[in-house]
């Protein structure tokens, strides 16, 4: 499709009405639009406001108060319209009239329509070139106004022709036209740009220098200034100047520099080595490093970084820096060996890392001696060591009591290992036998800090309660501020039993001996009541009124005497018969009795897996296992599925418990279990079922000898019971 082209529109002003019609008809057969003919200047100059016109032809000489001169300047002033003359005079004046309003061009009377044709379109040309030029002049000036950096145009007197507003910002320039650029320069810079002037030369079109601020002038910018050289269009010099604001740069350089220098002093106060290396040559080094492997200065500036470790070390550093060429990490921090000057081997932790370093990659190494922390290290392991050797549990928390150690006699006497137990408190102990005032009691000495001595009743990880004699001291700083505590426990729970058993086995014997004379003196009377009924009896003859009283009354001397019997063998005043005996039959011979005496409902369960043979007195023996089983039944007798159950098999020492071991001389043993399924006893009364006529039975039941007769025969036997 083709462009459709505008007709460009012509105003004619012109007074005399056949010169006007003619040159609109011309106008016409051009192809160009007529806007009007007028014939005066006033209504020229507003309708020209009012229409704009492309082009204006305007007659020099015009009828009325305005002149066409007069007319066209004020249009051109006020539309930039162009205007092209038209007159019958060419002389200098009219000329010189004309060219206030800058004219497209003059047609002189009479016009020739190639003449006018010409002098349109070169109007129209010269007005589509100002267009363009305008627009360039328009970006340009956009995009140099648009510049951070600062652009002065200078005259070759150093008059400032242009200035961007970057520039007028830098230099605080003000109402410049006509002012030298020596006015807004301090004196340093003014003679800075005279002699980059005078420098100038084509083999050096371009001279730069720096303008600095004085330490006074806080407001001033560091600048960096280009001065260029050129012509204008009428050969005269003229320059440019080009302002760039290095302000925030050198500030920025300037903090640069202060960092590392604040850095560089930190370094080198620093304890630890610092190192830079690359291609195995030191590049840099802290003071630091002097006094770690005793070579000076100079010296590491010659030897290879490598040189100053020793041979293994050396080799596990190659190994890195080749596996780094395959593109593997060097280690973050690994463990080296320095070899001193004074031959010396120097434990050090490195840190290694990978840095830009004077425009190129190189490794960072910093080196911290470990020499005391290593000591330290030794130390502590032998404290813990001996600390695990110790018979007593021993126990360190911070100050809030969370556990930060414990031995190996904690492990052995709670049953939990250190795992379980490091971050908690010693409240995971507790068995709640120890009551809230025992508690608050403690810890008031502690948190006075004094230390605090005590015995508590403690719970194993299986849940056997066991006591303990506790000594806590807690541990202070310097300035007296408590940073941990210290624990350390004996289990005094086997010493509380073996005193329970010699306190039991005293006072049986005490009772024993009490009992075995009173039994005796009781046997001697018992003896002549005995001694009388059969006399009596005898007397009596065949009264059998009498005869059955008597009978009762021996009966009742013969229970006495059986009872007499139970508080000799308690007293152990009878005497024992050893002989070896297989203990297996001696249970089965009790078993058969018992079978005859306990009803069937009692489920009796076995497991004889023993056949030795012991040096005993098999009457004791036998008279254990039945009052065992007695007692036994009594527990299970009302139980709905009521059972017995016997064990009997070989021991060897290492077998036993840890308490039986203690009782007992390093041989082989047999051990006798009778187990029921009865209800048990409760931990208040435990402690009293071995005393002489203690009994939990009804009224009639029993005689509370049962069980003390057993402890004395086992006891007689150097052997250990338990319940």
């Amino acid at each position: 499709m083709e462009k459709v082209l505008t007709k460009k529109k012509i105003l004619i002003v012109e007074d005399e009405a056949i010169v006007a019609e003619d040159l609109a008809q011309t106008l016409l057969s051009f192809g160009y639009e007529l806007v009007e003919i007028l014939n005066n200047g006033k209504d020229a100059v507003h309708l020209a406001k009012k229409e704009r016109p492309d082009l204006v032809l305007m007659d020099v000489l015009l009828h009325g108060d305005m002149s066409g001169t007069e007319a066209a300047l004020r249009i051109y002033q006020q539309t930039a319209i162009p205007i092209i003359f038209i007159t019958a005079y060419a002389d200098e004046a009219t000329l010189e009239e004309s060219a206030a309003c800058q004219p497209a061009g003059y047609i002189l009377k009479p016009y020739r329509e190639r003449e006018l044709r010409t002098a349109i379109e070169m109007a129209f040309l010269k007005k589509d070139m100002e267009q363009k030029l305008s627009a360039s002049e328009l970006r340009y000036r956009q995009l140099v106004e648009s510049l951070n950096d600062g652009l002065i145009s200078l005259n070759e007197k150093k008059e400032i022709i242009y200035a961007n507003s970057a520039a007028a910002a830098l230099l605080n320039l003000s109402n410049f036209e006509g002012k030298t650029i020596d006015g807004f320069l301090p004196e340093k810079e003014q003679n800075a740009l005279s002699d980059a002037i005078n420098r100038l030369s084509e083999s050096e079109p371009v001279i730069r220098f720096y303008s600095e601020p004085d330490s006074g002038e806080k407001s001033s910018n560091y600048l960096h200034i280009s001065v260029h050289k050129f012509s204008e269009s009428e050969g005269a010099l003229a320059y440019h100047l080009l302002l760039q604001d290095m302000t925030q740069m050198r500030q920025a350089e300037m903090q640069i520099r202060s960092s590392e220098e604040r850095h560089r002093r930190l370094i080198e106060t620093m304890r630890d080595s610092v190192i830079i290396v690359r291609d195995n040559q030191i590049l840099y080094h802290n003071p630091q490093l002097c006094s770690l492997t005793g070579y000076s200065p100079e010296r590491l500036e010659e030897i290879p970084f490598i040189a100053l470790f020793e041979e293994h070390s050396q080799n596990e550093i190659f190994m890195m820096w080749e596996q780094e060429k395959e593109g593997i990490p060097i280690p973050l921090t690994f463990i080296a060996h320095i070899a001193a000057k004074s031959k010396n081997t120097v434990p050090v932790e490195v840190a290694a890392s990978r840095i830009r370093y004077q425009a190129d990659w190189a490794h960072f190494y910093l080196l911290q001696d470990i020499s005391e922390r290593r000591n330290l290290e030794t130390e502590r392991e032998q404290f813990l060591m001996a600390m695990d050797q110790v018979g007593e549990s021993v126990i360190i928390t911070n100050e809030h009591s969370e556990i930060e150690y414990v031995n190996e006699a904690f492990t052995a006497v709670t049953g939990y290992c250190k795992e379980e137990v490091l971050g908690k408190t010693p409240a995971i102990l507790k068995s709640g036998q120890m009551s809230n005032t025992f508690y608050q009691m403690m810890w008031n000495k502690l948190l006075q800090g004094k230390s605090f001595n005590g015995r508590i009743i403690n719970r194993r990880k299986d849940g056997q309660h066991f006591t303990e004699d506790v000594t806590i001291t807690p541990v202070k700083d310097q300035n007296q501020k408590t940073i941990k505590y210290i624990a350390v426990k004996r289990d005094i729970s086997k010493e509380l039993m073996q005193q329970r058993s010699q306190q039991q086995k005293q006072k049986m014997e005490s009772l024993g001996l009490l009992a075995g004379g009173v039994a005796h003196d009781f046997n001697n009377i018992l003896s002549g009541i005995i001694g009388s009924l059969l006399v009596l009896k005898e007397k009596i003859g065949d009264d059998m009124s009498n005869v059955s009283h008597i009978e009762e009354a021996l009966q009742a001397a013969g229970r006495a005497g059986d009872l007499v019997k139970q508080i000799l063998h308690f007293s152990r005043s009878s005497d024992q018969k050893l002989r070896p005996v297989e203990i297996r039959l001696v249970i089965a011979d009790a078993l058969k009795v018992l079978r005859s005496t306990i009803p069937v409902s009692v489920r009796f369960e076995t497991d004889i897996k023993s056949t030795a043979i012991v040096n005993c007195d098999p009457i004791e023996m036998h008279q254990i296992v039945m009052n065992l089983c007695t007692n036994s039944y009594h527990a299970v007798r009302y139980r709905p599925e009521p059972k017995i159950s016997i064990s009997l098999r070989d021991r060897t020492y290492d077998s036993l418990t840890d308490d039986a071991q203690e009782q007992l001389a390093v041989s082989d043993y047999v051990e006798l279990s009778i187990k029921d399924n009865g209800k048990g006893i409760s931990s208040e009364l435990i402690d009293r079922i071995f005393e002489p006529y203690f009994t939990t039975k009804e009224a009639g039941e029993g005689t509370g000898l049962g069980l003390s007769i057993v402890h004395g025969i086992v006891s007689s036997y150097n052997g250990p019971i338990n319940v």
